[in-house]
């Protein structure tokens, strides 16, 4: 079996630690990425999105996934300085 990394589906090799906790939660993530985005395009803004909110969670103490709630995404949302379609695309990346 190919390594998503071999297929070159991602745009980084990596998953952030926080979208992969443990094994089967790095499996999900790279099969989200691999079999559910066919765009190239929205591959890419979809892991960069995940990656900057695994980053703002991460300034934050917040290390697994698991221990993310409502209130942790509603503040990064009201931190994001970008226009409404942007930021409608990282709650979509993050769903």
């Amino acid at each position: 079996m190919f390594a998503p990394s071999q297929l070159k589906l991602l745009p980084a090799a990596s998953v952030p630690a926080l979208l992969a906790p443990d094994a089967r939660a790095k499996a999900r993530t790279l099969e989200f990425f691999t079999a559910h985005i066919r765009n190239p395009n929205t591959r890419k803004a979809y892991a960069r999105a995940g990656q900057h909110f695994a980053d703002w969670c991460a300034r934050f103490g917040i290390d697994d996934i698991r221990q993310v709630q409502p209130v942790h995404v509603a503040l990064y949302v009201e931190q994001l300085d970008l226009a409404a379609p942007s930021v409608k695309q990282r709650l979509a990346a993050l769903r």
